[in-house]
């Protein structure tokens, strides 16, 4: 009896694995390409004079809804970049773009809901990916695909560059995108004066 329930799992396991394949190479893996320069972020302008001494003096600072001065991943304090990696995605330095076990644990959570607050299992990368692309259905095809999409980009791009896109696009409220600023918004400083 056992090794016939044995059986019949496994041929159920293999039944629905090879549905799954079909589905991701029919109707998700052909969208899984991502190049971080194919995208652009709406940056503030600012216009300069130049006064009576030859000094540049910022007169207006333009932007339209997006509030965004790019900082390069040099200019990020390591105290920030840790704090984000601490608080969104601890394993962000270890994994390939995914963390399985929460990835996982989401799953089950989500066809059995053993807990409300389980959270989701998006990385810092997926993050990005959604930041990104502004899709943010809540739809198992969208999923797959951000997974998928995130080991190509893990695979394509260094994680300081990964993180450097991520600090510089997602928002943090009162028209403030990304760190810098953030921190010129929130403190009225610079990001290098951040502690």
């Amino acid at each position: 009896t056992l090794i016939t329930l044995i059986l019949i799992g496994m041929t159920c396991l293999g039944i629905c694995g090879t549905a799954f394949a079909y589905y991701i190479r029919e109707h998700v893996s052909k969208d899984i390409d991502i190049d971080l320069d194919d995208f652009s972020l709406n940056f503030t302008s600012f216009i300069y004079y130049v006064d009576e001494n030859g000094n540049e003096i910022e007169m207006e600072e333009l932007h339209g809804k997006e509030n965004r001065v790019w900082a390069d991943i040099e200019e990020i304090p390591q105290t920030l970049q840790d704090a984000f990696i601490a608080v969104e995605d601890n394993t962000f330095r270890e994994h390939n773009g995914v963390n399985w076990k929460r990835t996982i644990g989401a799953a089950v959570n989500y066809i059995v809901p053993i807990r409300d607050n389980f959270g989701g299992g998006s990385t810092i990368t997926q993050q990005l990916i959604k930041n990104l692309t502004g899709d943010d259905d809540t739809t198992v095809k969208r999923k797959i695909q951000e997974v998928m999409r995130a080991l190509e980009l893990d695979k394509n791009y260094e994680k300081d560059d990964i993180l450097e896109m991520y600090l510089n696009t997602i928002y943090f409220g009162q028209s403030a995108y990304g760190v810098r600023q953030a921190a010129y918004t929130y403190f009225g400083k610079e990001l290098s004066e951040l502690t």
